[in-house]
């Protein structure tokens, strides 16, 4: 995988989990607040960690992880 990916992505992870208790948004999660906008790197032949299906759309583990993510950073945005 792309070590910049990782490096986000453990990033979002730990904000995720440590943001819930912080009562305004700051660094990243402002950021995010603010464009609107999530982005997701991934690895295009990484099976079955990612990969892309039959209609061109990436899917896998990795994805899975990156769309759990995703949930749990718009959850604590829109609060």
């Amino acid at each position: 995988m792309n070590r910049h990916f990782l490096v986000n992505f453990f990033c979002l992870l730990a904000l995720a989990g440590t943001a819930a208790s912080a009562a305004e948004l700051d660094g990243t999660l402002k950021k995010i607040a603010d464009s609107g906008q999530i982005t997701v790197g991934h690895r295009d032949g990484a099976v079955p960690f990612s990969y892309y299906d039959d209609n061109q759309r990436p899917i896998g583990y990795a994805m899975d992880i990156c769309n759990a993510v995703v949930a749990a950073v718009k959850a604590r945005v829109h609060k």
